[in-house]
């Protein structure tokens, strides 16, 4: 089964996940901070189709580079990622630690 996790502390869902969210196929997770994303990852961490699509700014807190240095600490298997963040540092810095742990962009 495919699993989407979507971070944001704003957005919604895109139109492309709230489509998936309906298929019988797929399950989609929409979190809004660090804890309620390591509790998702952790829960689907032996699935070898997760999809993550992280923002970097989600309020006080732990930010969507916790959230990835957490995936790489933690060995989490991913199928490919996402990064949506409009703060270009933080977005490139999650990208570098995604990409140097064999992930790539979906």
């Amino acid at each position: 089964m495919k699993v989407f996790i979507f971070v944001d502390d704003v957005r919604t869902l895109s139109p492309y996940l709230e489509f998936m969210r309906h298929q019988d196929d797929c399950q989609v997770f929409y979190c809004q901070d660090y804890w309620e994303t390591i509790k998702i990852l952790d829960a689907v961490k032996n699935n070898k189709e997760t999809y993550i699509d992280l923002d970097h700014d989600l309020g006080p807190g732990p930010n969507g580079y916790d959230i990835c240095k957490y995936i790489v600490e933690n060995q989490i298997p991913l199928a490919g990622f996402h990064i949506h963040s409009m703060n270009p540092v933080g977005a490139q810095n999650m990208r570098t630690t995604l990409h140097y742990y064999g992930i790539g962009e979906y």
